[in-house]
């Protein structure tokens, strides 16, 4: 149950960071036309969706402790989570609006290509 809360204050710590430095970069009207690409945002894309994913696996795990038999299928909502941050709502429509916004800039085309997606140095 332990390893359950500290994943999910991980995913939390993360996810408030990256939310933080995104309103920050946004507060700054000399941001206004341009893309985040520091701090959390400099090794992942997307790094509140990250926190997110993790939040929700860390929440299933802490709880899991006290599941019996069927209730081991509520594995599905984080994985529902996930899929939804990855596949439908988040990352695909976010992407789509970057690359029509700054899909010509060559600073955002670098970022892209050298900054994973989603899991710090993995994807």
């Amino acid at each position: 149950m332990i390893a359950g809360w500290s994943i999910w204050m991980f995913g939390y710590v993360i996810e408030s960071i990256s939310d933080y430095q995104k309103y920050q970069f946004r507060s700054d009207p000399l941001n206004k036309e341009r893309f985040i690409s520091s701090g959390l945002w400099s090794i992942s894309q997307h790094p509140n969706y990250f926190g997110e994913i993790i939040l929700w696996i860390g929440m299933y795990i802490s709880s899991s402790a006290f599941f019996h038999t069927w209730e081991y299928a509520t594995v599905l909502s984080p994985m529902f989570v996930a899929f939804l941050l990855i596949k439908v709502s988040g990352i695909r429509l976010l992407d789509r609006a970057a690359k029509r916004r700054w899909g010509d800039d060559l600073e955002y085309k670098d970022y892209t290509r050298k900054t994973k997606k989603l899991i710090p140095c993995i994807w």
